[in-house]
């Protein structure tokens, strides 16, 4: 049954369509009863098919924003740290060259 959703899904909305009415014919000729009242039931499946394919692929994206915005985070916690510790570096070096000047002086 999935494959077959799958597969309607696929492609664009006229070869979706075509498909549909493929299938609406068959069963029509196979299982009796209206064209008008399979083609709602098709359009109504698929509508569902497209709300639970953006639903999950937003749910996706936002999984995958998350941890991008981890990744940024982390990469700004390593830089403020780098920054210190540049910074702790040059105030010792500059201490260093006073405390020279001061013993050459």
């Amino acid at each position: 049954m999935w494959h077959t959703c799958t597969e309607l899904l696929s492609g664009t909305t006229n070869q979706f369509q075509e498909k549909i009415d493929n299938r609406l014919t068959w069963l029509t000729q196979h299982l009796g009863g209206t064209g008008d009242k399979l083609r709602q039931t098709a359009a109504t499946a698929f509508q569902l098919g497209v709300q639970w394919s953006l639903s999950f692929s937003l749910k996706g994206n936002v999984k995958v924003l998350h941890q991008e915005k981890m990744l940024i985070d982390s990469g700004r916690r390593q830089l403020k740290e780098m920054a210190k510790t540049v910074k702790e570096k040059l105030e010792n070096v500059t201490k260093e060259f006073q405390k020279q000047d001061v013993d050459a002086g």
